[in-house]
């Protein structure tokens, strides 16, 4: 048995069918943690291709593209009293309205967002215009509220 002078506590790993019973139960915590590191970071990846180095002017900084939101805005202020739906016009097949003592035919366009609004006294139909051509109507899931999305 050997002799150390001054210490105070041998750790002794007992040999095991390998002759290097010390070393190989080194090499294998190694390679346990190397393995848990790639299970945890991921394999560095390689391209089969070799491409030549380039530099940074060359390459071009390509971006997704973002979306975009935009709350709709109104124009113009929503008639008071609110008006009454009364019908529909017989030939065309448009809106007719009841507001502040008088009828108001209104034609119905087909647009997001649409809503009755006055316009220097009278009764008309109001949309606002997309902040951006691409624009569509949607809903920002944080809080419902209705806008316009676009890809930049």
């Amino acid at each position: 048995m050997p002799s150390w002078h001054n210490v105070k506590k041998v750790i002794i790993i007992p040999d095991s069918d390998e002759p290097d019973g010390c070393t190989s139960t080194f090499v294998r915590l190694i390679g346990f943690f190397a393995l848990a590191g790639l299970v945890l970071y991921g394999c560095p990846r390689q391209s089969s291709v070799q491409q030549a180095p380039t530099t940074a002017k060359e390459q071009p900084v390509q971006r997704s593209p973002q979306m975009q939101f935009a709350p709709v805005l109104e124009q113009y202020q929503r008639p008071y009293p609110l008006p009454m739906i009364i019908g529909r016009h017989p030939t065309n097949g448009d809106l007719i309205f009841n507001w502040e003592g008088r009828r108001w035919v209104i034609p119905d366009a087909h647009k997001p967002y649409r809503y009755l609004c006055v316009v220097n006294g009278m009764l008309k139909m109001c949309w606002p215009e997309p902040p951006n051509p691409t624009a569509t109507p949607c809903t920002r899931n944080s809080d419902n509220l209705r806008g316009w999305c676009w890809r930049e």
